[in-house]
């Protein structure tokens, strides 16, 4: 538990030094904005550029810290999405999406490549593609290598031979 919080200046409102001691295991900070409650919050978080102050924890021991700020916030909750009041939340979450944003287009243009094939596969029709093709091939072939293995039956009537058809 954090017993005292010493706010060192030169730190955003403060131009003195401050305390705020006799803290609980749970503390409400309020007051007009601009009287330094995001400050406090950013020493305990442990932020960048708040070093030269500090946090007084019971026992000496640091234990976790957890902020929930508008800098939180802005990490964690990703409001850039096409659905607005939607949010993910996490970090790793937030840097997912922008990595997915970031390959969109080339995802769009495989995407796009794969529709491509499947229309020669299939056809516009779904029926005429190449697909269809193959399927239109395959008793012309088949009648070929029939009339084939009859026109040299008598060569391979020796390798048949044992054998049930």
């Amino acid at each position: 538990m954090i017993n005292e919080i010493q706010i060192n200046p030169p730190v955003a409102t403060y131009q003195n030094a401050a305390r705020l001691s006799d803290l609980r295991r749970i503390n409400y900070i309020f007051g007009a904005n601009g009287t330094g409650k995001t400050t406090i919050s950013r020493v305990i978080a442990g932020d960048q550029g708040y070093e030269h102050c500090q946090l007084v924890w019971q026992g000496g021991g640091a234990l976790e810290r957890m902020v929930y700020n508008r800098h939180f916030v802005d990490r964690n909750f990703n409001q850039d999405g096409p659905l607005q009041s939607v949010f993910t939340l996490g970090e790793n979450q937030v840097e997912a999406e922008r990595e997915i944003a970031r390959l969109r287009p080339e995802m769009d243009k495989i995407n796009g490549k794969i529709s491509s094939l499947n229309i020669q596969l299939d056809g516009e029709d779904g029926q005429s593609g190449k697909r269809q093709e193959l399927s239109n091939l395959d008793p012309s072939l088949r009648d070929k290598c029939w009339k084939q293995k009859q026109l040299h039956d008598d060569y391979f009537q020796a390798a048949f031979s044992g054998v049930v058809a």
